[in-house]
């Protein structure tokens, strides 16, 4: 006879230690605390396309089921989590060659600050934005959108991207200051807010 385990109330790391026992509901619930969550990112990451995001979605539980035991229990799964979907979009990009991120729906509020003086068109912005987006790395991408739309920490950023805090800064401050370049149209990225 099986015990009622309350999947619920187990942390993240303590369901990753479940599936690594083989108990598969534990990846039921892992599931449904992050797929909503990862098919936005995929969405966003991977221009628009909601085929790629899903089949990307789809992979990427299949590989933690297949990576299970590869978790190290004393790490935050949050982030392992990210840093495999984070190298999946990567390989996406080598793929198509040409990195052509056409994701970003709105900007945060604490991003862009808008001239009081001139109403902007929001679909003037968004077009803006999406072109300027297409015009920088995809290091810097990442870092902007794990911060500003994955709201992550720059430790949590340095992890999933295998680099330096000071680096995930760098990244930061770099991707602002083009898409600043890009739209002073709208007035400028907020450089000091990380």
């Amino acid at each position: 006879m099986r015990l009622f385990t309350n999947y619920k109330k187990k942390t993240d790391e303590q369901l990753m230690v479940l599936l690594q026992k083989g108990d598969h509901d534990a990846l039921s619930e892992l599931y449904h605390r992050y797929s909503t969550k990862l098919l936005s990112y995929f969405f966003k990451m991977l221009w628009k396309d909601e085929e790629l995001a899903q089949d990307s979605l789809h992979d990427l539980f299949v590989k933690l089921i297949d990576k299970a035991y590869q978790f190290d229990t004393s790490r935050r799964f949050s982030t392992w989590l990210y840093s495999i979907a984070h190298n999946m979009c990567k390989n996406h990009y080598r793929k198509h060659e040409k990195l052509q991120l056409d994701s970003i729906d709105q900007i945060d509020s604490h991003t862009m600050i808008v001239s009081s003086e001139k109403q902007i068109d929001p679909n003037e912005l968004e077009k803006a934005l999406k072109n300027a987006m297409n015009n920088i790395s995809g290091d810097h991408q990442s870092v902007f959108v794990l911060r500003y739309y994955e709201n992550m920490s720059i430790k949590d950023i340095a992890e999933i991207m295998s680099c330096s805090e000071g680096t995930v800064k760098s990244r930061l401050f770099h991707a602002k200051k083009n898409l600043a370049s890009q739209l002073k149209q709208f007035k400028e990225i907020d450089e000091g807010d990380y």
